[in-house]
């Protein structure tokens, strides 16, 4: 399994994109011969009506993609992204999960389908010292170290940090890496700065 952050392609193709600014893409592919899921692709954004606020979007012969609301200033979705178990043989563990959010200050309405996941995507908008949580609430982001904490309540292995503010840029300038110290002091596992074009590869459990 492989994440690619990519520019979105044609963004007049999603009917519903509350972004002021055109946004990235995710696209996870499967290097194997299952032509049925040979690549899934989504736009961030993209919005419908549910009545449950967890539920399953998208299975095809070996993936299932569960999806399920955050919160933001507007309508915003998390996808959690696993091999389907029930054809693993092996321990249920053995299944790889990836879970991909959007924008948001509150992830937990997804902290039970994230749980254990193998890499969490995670964005990190906000420096640390600049807003209290009424303001994280009314802009709608998160710091990193808001990522940190919940990739530890949900037991991610990894993090891969992304939606990096202009304000945290301008810190990694003057401290480099430590910039993120606050967060890394909170998640003790990998942690990554996400870049443009990033390819993450996650291979199979053994």
């Amino acid at each position: 399994m492989c994440l690619s952050i990519l520019p979105l392609e044609n963004p007049s193709s999603i009917s519903l994109n509350f972004h002021e600014i055109p946004p990235y893409s995710y696209k996870i592919t499967k290097p194997s011969g299952n032509k049925a899921c040979e690549q899934w692709e989504s736009g961030c954004e993209v919005v419908e009506t549910y009545n449950e606020s967890v539920f399953e979007l998208v299975r095809t012969d070996d993936m299932v993609v569960t999806a399920g609301y955050v919160q933001h200033t507007a309508p915003c979705l998390g996808f959690v992204i696993e091999d389907d178990k029930s054809l693993i043989q092996q321990q249920e563990n053995s299944a790889r999960k990836l879970v991909i959010l959007g924008d948001t200050w509150n992830p937990y309405n997804l902290r039970y389908a994230a749980r254990n996941c193998d890499v969490l995507v995670h964005e990190a908008t906000c420096e640390e010292e600049k807003l209290d949580m009424k303001a994280m609430k009314e802009r709608g982001h998160s710091t990193a170290s808001m990522a940190a904490k919940f990739a530890k309540d949900i037991n991610a292995k990894s993090v891969i940090l992304n939606h990096i503010g202009p304000g945290i840029w301008l810190q990694e300038l003057s401290h480099g890496p430590g910039a993120l110290s606050a967060a890394r002091s909170l998640f003790s596992r990998p942690m990554i700065r996400a870049e443009d074009f990033l390819m993450y590869h996650l291979p199979p459990k053994h």
